[in-house]
């Protein structure tokens, strides 16, 4: 495959023997549907500073939640611990 292909797309493309110019003539249409994963990371894709900003505060509130849970089965587990060595002796 040439490697002057890859600069081919559009829906107008005239090819001479020095050069490969592309054009893109009227408005983009979309046919068909993406799973859900792949269309957030083709909305984003021109946004990367704005998907990093989003996955650092969705793994922020991750971390909130987790720690939260976590603490509070920790304090179960402990005070369950401090009533059962009340009762032994």
């Amino acid at each position: 495959m040439n490697a002057r292909a890859n600069t081919i797309s559009g829906s107008a493309v005239a090819i001479t023997p020095s050069d490969i110019v592309s054009h893109q003539v009227g408005d983009y249409y979309y046919v068909g549907s993406l799973p859900l994963y792949d269309l957030v990371w083709y909305h984003f894709s021109d946004r990367p500073m704005l998907m990093v900003a989003i996955a650092l505060l969705l793994v922020v509130a991750f971390t909130m939640v987790m720690w939260r849970m976590l603490s509070r089965y920790a304090k179960r587990r402990l005070a369950s611990q401090v009533s059962s060595h009340k009762g032994a002796k």
